[in-house]
C-alpha cells in the first residue's frame, strides 16, 4: 500500500481486502469442493475474480472512509446542503451499501450529498495531498507539452506550406482539461496564471479572451499565424477584434511567435504599416519574437519583403533571443544597446537598399554584447567598393559560442570573422562560395589567424558530402570521440556548387586535386578520420595513385583511428597499398571499413604488411552500413588482435 494514503484509511482498505480473500477462499472450499482449480479454465478466472473483489472491496473501504470523514463535518459551507440534510443523506446511503446497492449508483447520482461524497473520496488520493508546488509544477509540465509539437513546427524551414498542427486550432481544449480533475485542482488552476498564458490566435475569440482574463497579469505568449492576421476589418489592428485585448497587454507579452501573411483582403494597406503600428506600444516584458514573413508558393520576385518597422528594437530593450524570416530591417541608429540579447537568427533578412552594408551589420551587433548564439542564413551582404578590409570597424563578440553563417553572396570568410571577433566561439559552421574553384574547401584558407589556431586544436576530423550545397563538407570536432552528440564543439566548412565543374577531371595531374586540397589542411595533431565518399569517381576521371595515398596517409603522424566509407573498389586498391607503408599513420590502431568498398585480399595484404613493419593494427571493423552499432566478433590471424563484423558472409579474416 503506498505510503502516502492516510494511515487509518490504509488499514482499512487492508482489512476489506483481506476479507475480501476470505469469501472467495469460502466460496472455493464450497462450490469448488470438487474442482481441480489449478487447472484448466478454473485457475484463471480465480486470478481475475480475485482481484476484482479486491478492487470493489478497497472502493467500498474508501466510500465508507469518506462517510465518515463527511459525519465528523461540523458544517458544509462548500455546498448548499444544510447539516440535517448532509445526515440524512448519510443514513440513507448506509442503508443502500447494506441493502447491496451498486457503488457506481451511489457515486454517479447527481445530488448535493453524492457530489460531497466524490469530492471527499478525491482527497483521499495522494496526488491531491502533495504541496502546491508540486501540483502546480504538473499543471505547468502537462500544458507546457502541450506546445512542443507547434515549436518543432515554427522551426521547419518549410513550415509555411503544412498543415497547422491540432495545438494551434483546439489546444485551449486540452490545456482546459486539467481544470476538470476535481474542484482542488480547479482553484489550483484557474489561481495559476502562467497557465493560461499561451495563446493561439487560431482559437475561437470566446477561448482568447477568458485565458486572458485567467493569466490575471501573468507574462503571455502569443502564436500568430497568417491566417489569423488582418482576419478581421484591417483597419482595427494586426489582430482583427482581438488587438484592443491583445495591444492592451503589450507590456505582458513574453514571447511574441508571428508569421505575416503575403498579402490582405485589402491590398491597398501594407503588411509593414500594421507591423510598424506593434511597436509604437512597450513590449517591456518581450524576451522571444520570432517574426516571419509568409511568402506565397509562387513568389513575385519584384515584391519586396516587408519592414519590422523602425521601433522594434526601442519598444524591446530587453529581447533576448530574435529570429526574424524574409524580413527587412531598416536604418537602426537610433536604438541601444541590448545588453540581455543571447540568440540572434536571421534568414533571407535585407535592408531597405538591398543587400546588407557589411559596415552596418557590424554596427548592428556591436550593440549586443552578450550575444552567444548567432546565425545569419541566406543573407546578401554588400561591400562598398570604396572600402577596405582594414578599413571596417571591429567589434568583439567576447560571450558567442555558436555561429552559423550560410551567405548568398561571395563573401570572404576572412573579412567577415575578422570584422566581427569571436574569440571564443565553440561551434562554427561555415557554407559560402568556393574562394578557389580548383582547390577544395579553399574557404578555410581564407581565415583569421585565430580561429586557425581554434582548429587546430581539434583532434576529429570528418570528411563527407554536404547534400545541401552539393560539395564535401568538413568538420573538425574538440573531443576524440567516435559517439559525437549533437552539441559537441565542432567547426564546420562547406563550399556551394554547381555540380558543373568536378575536381578530378583532368587526368593529365599528377596528384590528384582532392587528395592535394585535403594535405593542406591541417592534419598532423588528429587522432581520429572519418571519411565519406572523399573520391567519388566518375568514369575516366583520375584515381589517386598509390604515391597520392602515401602522400595523404604521411601528413597524418598522429592518427590513431580510421573510419572510411563509400569509395568504388578500384579507388581503394591503392589507397590499401598506400597504407601498408610503415609511414603511412604509424600509431593507427583501430580501422573501420565499409565492406562494399574493398577488396578484403588487398585488406590482408595490408594488414599483414604493418605487421611486418611493426606497425600492425589492434582491431578491425569490417561494416555493412555506418549506423550498425552490433557486430560479431570473428577469429582473425596473427596479424590483428581483433575483429569484428556484422556481414553475415564473412567467416574470418
Amino acid at each position: 500500500m503506498s505510503s502516502l494514503i492516510p494511515v487509518g484509511l490504509s488499514e482499512l482498505i487492508e482489512e476489506a481486502t483481506a476479507e475480501a480473500d476470505r469469501q472467495v477462499d469460502a466460496f472455493v472450499r464450497g462450490a469448488l469442493k470438487n474442482v481441480d482449480i489449478s487447472k484448466g479454465p478454473w485457475s484463471s478466472r480465480l486470478v481475475d475474480i480475485r482481484r476484482d473483489t479486491r478492487e470493489s472491496a478497497a472502493r467500498k473501504a474508501r466510500v465508507l472512509a469518506a462517510l465518515n470523514a463527511l459525519n465528523k463535518a461540523e458544517s458544509v459551507d462548500e455546498s448548499r446542503m444544510s447539516v440535517t440534510e448532509l445526515r440524512t443523506y448519510l443514513d440513507a446511503t448506509h442503508a443502500k451499501l447494506s441493502e447491496g446497492v451498486v457503488l457506481d449508483d451511489i457515486l454517479c447520482s447527481k445530488e448535493p450529498g453524492s457530489i460531497m461524497l466524490r469530492k471527499e473520496m478525491n482527497r483521499q488520493l495522494s496526488i491531491i495531498r502533495m504541496p502546491v508546488e508540486i501540483l502546480s509544477m504538473i499543471s505547468q509540465e502537462y500544458v507546457a507539452d502541450l506546445w512542443d509539437e507547434s515549436d518543432l513546427y515554427s522551426t521547419s524551414y518549410h513550415y509555411r506550406y503544412a498543415s497547422c498542427p491540432v495545438q494551434e486550432k483546439s489546444g485551449y481544449l486540452k490545456a482546459c482539461r486539467i481544470s476538470y480533475i476535481c474542484s482542488d485542482w480547479r482553484d489550483l488552476s484557474l489561481a495559476t496564471g502562467s497557465l493560461w498564458s499561451r495563446l493561439s490566435l487560431r482559437w475561437p475569440q470566446e477561448a482568447m479572451r477568458e485565458f486572458l482574463a485567467r493569466s490575471a497579469g501573468s507574462p503571455l505568449e502569443i502564436l500568430a499565424r497568417t491566417q489569423d492576421l488582418f482576419r478581421d476589418p484591417i483597419d482595427q489592428g494586426m489582430f482583427g477584434n482581438m488587438t484592443s485585448l491583445i495591444m492592451e497587454r503589450t507590456h505582458l507579452i513574453k514571447n511574441l511567435s508571428m508569421t505575416l501573411p503575403s498579402r490582405t483582403d485589402d491590398d491597398t494597406v501594407p503588411i509593414a504599416t500594421g507591423v510598424s503600428r506593434l511597436w509604437k506600444s512597450p513590449f517591456s516584458k518581450l524576451r522571444v519574437l520570432d517574426l516571419s514573413f509568409q511568402d506565397s508558393y509562387y513568389h513575385d520576385t519584384e515584391d519586396k519583403y516587408p519592414c519590422v518597422g523602425d521601433l522594434l528594437l526601442t519598444s524591446s530593450p530587453n529581447l533576448q533571443k530574435i529570429l526574424l524570416k524574409r524580413l527587412t530591417l531598416p536604418k537602426m541608429d537610433g536604438f541601444g544597446p541590448l545588453p540581455y540579447l543571447t540568440s540572434l537568427s536571421m534568414y533571407e533578412v535585407g535592408s531597405l537598399d538591398g543587400a546588407f552594408r557589411f559596415s552596418d551589420l557590424v554596427a548592428f551587433l556591436s550593440r549586443m554584447p552578450n550575444l552567444e548564439d548567432l546565425t545569419l542564413v541566406h543573407m546578401s551582404i554588400g561591400v562598398s567598393g570604396s572600402s577596405s578590409e582594414s578599413g571596417f570597424a571591429q567589434t568583439e563578440l567576447i560571450r558567442c559560442k555558436k555561429i552559423e553563417l550560410r551567405l548568398s553572396s561571395s563573401f570572404a570568410p576572412k573579412q567577415f570573422l575578422s570584422a566581427i571577433v569571436c574569440p571564443n566561439v565553440e561551434n562554427l559552421e561555415f557554407q559560402c562560395f568556393p574562394m578557389d574553384k580548383n582547390l577544395l574547401l579553399s574557404s578555410y584558407h581564407a581565415l583569421p589567424r585565430y580561429i586557425v589556431d581554434l582548429i587546430t586544436q581539434c583532434r576529429y576530423l570528418c570528411l563527407k558530402p554536404d547534400g545541401i550545397c552539393r560539395g564535401l563538407k568538413m568538420t573538425y570536432f574538440t573531443s576524440e570521440g567516435t559517439n559525437l552528440a549533437k552539441d559537441t564543439p565542432n567547426f564546420t566548412f562547406s563550399e556551394r556548387s554547381d555540380g558543373n565543374y568536378q575536381l578530378g577531371a583532368d587526368t593529365s595531374q599528377v596528384i590528384h586535386p582532392v587528395i592535394a586540397s585535403i594535405t593542406k589542411l591541417p592534419l598532423s595533431g588528429l587522432t581520429v578520420l572519418y571519411i565519406d565518399r572523399l573520391i567519388d569517381h566518375q568514369p575516366g576521371h583520375l584515381i589517386p595513385s598509390v604515391g597520392n595515398w602515401r602522400l595523404f596517409f604521411s601528413a597524418l603522424p598522429s592518427l590513431n583511428r580510421l573510419e572510411m566509407w563509400r569509395m568504388k573498389k578500384m579507388v581503394t586498391v591503392n589507397l590499401c597499398k598506400a597504407l601498408s607503408d610503415a609511414l603511412s599513420c604509424p600509431d593507427l590502431e583501430t580501422l573501420t571499413i565499409d565492406y562494399k568498398s574493398f577488396n578484403l585480399k588487398e585488406v590482408k595484404k595490408c594488414l599483414s604488411q604493418r605487421k611486418i613493419f611493426k606497425v600492425g593494427l589492434k582491431t578491425l571493423n569490417i561494416k555493412s552500413d555506418p549506423g550498425i552499432s552490433t557486430m560479431r566478433s570473428i577469429p582473425c590471424s596473427y596479424y590483428l588482435v581483433e575483429c569484428f563484423t556484422d556481414c553475415g558472409d564473412i567467416e574470418n579474416i
